[in-house]
């Protein structure tokens, strides 16, 4: 015990003394100094910010994609159109959204991510004023399609920029507890519906989507003033002003010379100089294929049993008790968004050691199908257990996303969580018709088919080599070194 404690204070003795720097030491080791100043500084209010502006960033997105759980029949009703036509429009939105976040590590290659993000929003911001004053379901469809490119472009960027500002401490959470501004997102549309259609009137189902641009456009003002890129990547790119600056505010304090030159080594070498940034072959080395296909498969998963609901769930619960009024549709729907938004907050269980991140999703994965599964069981109580059984999803997701954020280095970070939001949004793609088709089926087909798919992705996650839980960002988490580290971090912690 003394040898291992003698040892970790040599480590830091060096990291004060660049002199005596053993630069091969240091790259990507869990004493990273960028790593040392963001945990020292906790939860500041730099860290809060950007945790406020993602959270927005989010929020747009709840208000787009679940929109067709509350507007399905009365878009039908308005463009005449059959249930194939319908889902299509839904579900086109989905191909654009992945080919978005497939090319997001493109753009971050070559641009900001600062100018990339508020750039898209703007985007998004058109498109859904021309889907709120054009009364034709091929320009709604084009505009929606536009739109799914710009959300797919700015949501795995905005993810990154967090999870690269978060303190080891509770990271896990953090990234999942931002999520919960999705279901808000769509609980905001829920109350927009509520007040301009409260009888879900088809001749005012396209007045959502330019009450939605006026929340748009208040995101894009706050981004405009607020948002800053990370030190992190800031370095990474050259820009070393700007990155210590803003490590100087989260500091509270100057950073020094000596921890500036350390941070320059550190960032631009260790793991990051395995890969070549904007290279989608990096995702795919050897090292961490396993990984990369397993997460893209329970990414896909994830999806489908996300979304495959949105596009039925007002059909279901219109079959479930057909005498219901239309104003209950958005009450029994608000119950049910808002019981899956505790899942979110579940996730600090991944944050419990015995548990960590690949566990707890597998567990959460397995609660979800049986829980569904029960409230097929029990009709009248449906959607009451469709949000249950939505929180374990939600977990299972949320902490799946904080492990694909945190395994991959920062150089090639955009561009691998690119290529899962990519897979996810053609599974949601699928879902769409996949949830309509087995509709027709039976009431409650959808929801067996989903349980099923729950159980597949708890197998998966199973197969996982590896966990996040403990580690700092850009660090090897092969199995020798992953040991390693928890000992390092079980003896600091002492």
């Amino acid at each position: 015990m003394d040898d291992q404690n003698n040892k970790l204070v040599d480590i830091e003795d060096k990291v004060d003394k660049p002199d005596e720097l053993d630069i091969a030491q240091f790259k990507g080791k869990v004493l990273n100094k960028i790593d040392q100043i963001m945990d020292d500084a906790g939860y500041n209010c730099e860290v809060w910010r950007v945790f406020i502006l993602v959270s927005l960033c989010i929020l747009v997105e709840g208000m787009y994609f679940p929109t067709f759980a509350l507007i399905f029949v009365p878009f039908q009703i308005h463009f005449n159109i059959s249930r194939f036509e319908v889902s299509m429009v839904a579900a086109v939105m989905f191909i654009t959204v992945s080919i978005g976040s497939f090319s997001a590590g493109f753009f971050t290659a070559k641009f900001k991510r600062t100018t990339i993000i508020i750039s898209t929003l703007g985007g998004v911001l058109i498109c859904s004023l021309f889907m709120g004053f054009i009364d034709n379901v091929y320009s709604f469809a084009l505009f929606r399609c536009l739109l799914g490119f710009f959300m797919g472009v700015n949501i795995p960027i905005a993810c990154c920029i967090l999870v690269e500002y978060l303190p080891l401490h509770l990271r896990s959470f953090m990234q999942s507890a931002v999520w919960i501004t999705f279901n808000i997102g769509f609980l905001i549309v829920l109350l927009i519906g509520f007040i301009s259609m409260p009888n879900l009137e088809a001749s005012k189902v396209l007045h959502l989507n330019y009450y939605s641009a006026i929340v748009v456009a208040i995101v894009i003002i706050l981004f405009i003033f607020f948002l800053n890129d990370s030190p992190r990547s800031l370095v990474l790119n050259g820009d070393h002003e700007l990155a210590f600056k803003i490590l100087d505010r989260i500091a509270g304090r100057p950073i020094t010379e000596e921890e500036k030159r350390i941070i320059v080594i550190q960032v631009e070498d260790g793991e990051n100089e395995k890969f070549e940034k904007g290279d989608l072959r990096s995702i795919f080395k050897i090292e961490i294929l396993l990984t990369t296909l397993l997460l893209m498969f329970v990414w896909i998963i994830s999806s489908i049993c996300t979304y495959a609901p949105y596009i039925v769930l007002s059909l279901t619960l219109k079959k479930i008790n057909p005498e219901k009024k239309n104003e209950s549709v958005y009450i029994d729907l608000a119950i049910s968004f808002s019981i899956n938004s505790i899942g979110n907050l579940l996730c600090i269980v991944s944050e419990v050691k015995f548990l960590g991140r690949k566990i707890t999703a597998l567990i959460s994965f397995i609660l979800f199908s049986v829980l569904l599964f029960i409230g097929t069981m029990v009709p009248s109580s449906f959607y009451y257990m469709f949000g249950i059984s939505g929180v374990f999803l939600n977990v299972s997701w949320s902490v799946v996303g904080a492990y694909s954020y945190e395994f991959y280095s920062t150089k090639i970070r955009e561009l691998a969580n690119g290529f899962l939001f990519a897979c996810t949004r053609l599974g949601g793609f699928s879902s769409q018709f996949l949830g309509v088709w087995l509709d027709q089926k039976g009431t409650f087909t959808p929801y067996y088919v989903i349980s099923s798919l729950g159980l597949v992705g708890a197998i998966l996650l199973a197969i996982l080599p590896h966990d996040t839980y403990g580690h700092h960002l850009d660090v090897n988490l092969d199995k020798e070194e992953t040991t390693k580290l928890k000992q390092e971090d079980t003896e600091l912690e002492k």
